[in-house]
């Protein structure tokens, strides 16, 4: 079935190149008696000399289509609609399921268009992008997440004495049910609980970022963002991207993919926060554009950390990055209440303004394995979201809150993974699909199925 729609449009064209050669051949026995052709016909032989060698060559491309393999969306009404983006192979095609209505931005149909939700997303990663990326990209390549580390908490609070011991017993009692992040909301721990709450997320979760940096570095393995990075645009005035994440598998992933990092710290070992210098750590030189003399930058990309990094450590009374493991107090803001009093500390401060900043300025938005549980970041990514900010989600699992945004914003597409099977889960406003195929949710996964 799917072979004779394929063939369809070559075989069309052979039937309109048949009948100008025998219009050809009509124009030629229109001579007159002396051999010589007719006058009033010698424009009509040359016309449809000229649209046989059109149709000839529209063969060819039709040819060059089928042989790419080009797909059919099942269910179009024409079948001589061509879909030119690159095929899946035909057993992972099936046939769209969901409504849309016409208030969606992305589709102006009424069908939910499989063709139209790929045409969004390899236009949208264009100048202007902002990434946020929350803990779900991390543990997609193999870093604890946080019901990890909760369990890991649980099972070394045996070390906790006195008060923290009974603070972390009522703790545990809600912990299973409202997650580490509320549990900690509603009891709020003392500074040495917290502490050793940080020390306990560094004993889990370093020795796992080690294991996946080191396969990068050994040549097993890619990053997901790093093959993101390598087929997007890369914007002349660099590429934000914020992250809640202690972890550094950003930062190797864009090094990888070519970028040069800004941390907002000068130097590796004993880096000084200083966003201005850091800024100009990138630059290779000056260029004239017309009359004005603008810096010539290094591809570049910004990254933000609001909750701190496990390379920023606390230097008597200022803070440094240090890409070394080294025996100092790390600079981690810990969930809980407590992290809205840190986070107007320095650095924590100013990483959060300046993601704010890039939130509120980003022209379209990506947002990968982030849950909108974080007020440093939300209250902005939600507002322009709201306000219809272009925005593609990615996330495994979708909670209701981003569902809840996905279908109430005007320029919201939300990808996640469908329930028991592979495939893909396109939520936006006025409609809803599923999709069998790719894992087209998965950062990597989109990236080489659309983004070739």
């Amino acid at each position: 079935m799917e072979g004779g729609k394929r063939h369809w449009e070559e075989n069309r064209l052979r039937r309109e190149v048949g009948r100008a050669a025998s219009d050809q051949v009509d124009a030629r026995a229109s001579t007159g008696a002396d051999g010589v052709p007719d006058s009033r016909h010698a424009h009509t032989t040359e016309r449809e000399a000229f649209h046989c060698s059109v149709w000839r060559s529209a063969i060819g491309c039709a040819r060059t289509a089928a042989r790419r393999s080009y797909i059919w969306l099942s269910g179009q009404s024409s079948p001589h609609r061509l879909s030119f983006y690159p095929a899946l192979p035909s057993s992972r095609l099936v046939k769209l399921e969901g409504q849309i209505n016409q208030e969606s931005s992305w589709n102006s149909s009424t069908r939910m268009d499989f063709d139209a939700l790929v045409r969004f997303v390899q236009e949208h990663f264009t100048d202007g992008l902002a990434l946020v990326i929350g803990s779900g990209l991390s543990a997609a390549e193999g870093i604890p997440g946080m019901p990890a580390l909760a369990t890991h908490l649980s099972s070394n609070a045996g070390v906790l004495t006195g008060p923290d011991a009974t603070l972390w017993t009522r703790i545990k009692t809600v912990l299973d049910v409202e997650g580490l992040e509320a549990a900690l909301l509603n009891h709020p721990p003392s500074n040495t609980l917290e502490s050793w709450i940080a020390k306990s997320t560094c004993q889990l979760l370093i020795p796992k970022e080690r294991e996946v940096i080191s396969a990068v570095l050994r040549g097993e393995r890619s990053l997901r963002l790093t093959t993101f990075l390598a087929r997007v645009l890369k914007p002349v005035s660099g590429l934000p991207i914020l992250t809640p994440n202690y972890d550094r598998l950003i930062e190797v992933a864009c090094e990888m993919a070519g970028f040069h990092v800004d941390t907002t710290a000068v130097g590796h070992y004993a880096g000084a926060f200083d966003h201005i210098r850091s800024y100009m750590g990138s630059c290779r030189g000056i260029k004239v554009r017309g009359r004005t003399t603008v810096l010539d930058h290094f591809p570049r990309a910004i990254v933000l950390k609001p909750h701190g990094s496990f390379d920023w450590y606390q230097s008597g009374n200022e803070a440094r990055r240090c890409s070394l493991d080294v025996d100092a107090e790390r600079l981690m803001i810990t969930p809980g209440i407590n992290k809205y009093r840190a986070g107007y500390n320095a650095p924590f401060d100013k990483h959060r303004d300046l993601a704010n900043d890039y939130i509120k300025r980003a022209g379209r938005l990506l947002v990968v394995g982030y849950g909108f549980n974080d007020d440093h970041l939300q209250t902005h990514l939600e507002k322009r979201i709201q306000d219809g900010t272009p925005t593609l989600i990615l996330n495994q699992a979708i909670s209701p809150r981003v569902e809840r945004l996905a279908e109430q914003s005007p320029r919201c597409v939300c990808l996640s993974k469908p329930d028991a099977r592979a495939g893909v889960a396109v939520v936006t406003k006025g409609g809803r699909l599923e999709r069998q195929g790719p894992d087209l949710w998965d950062l990597g996964v989109l990236a080489e199925e659309l983004l070739t």
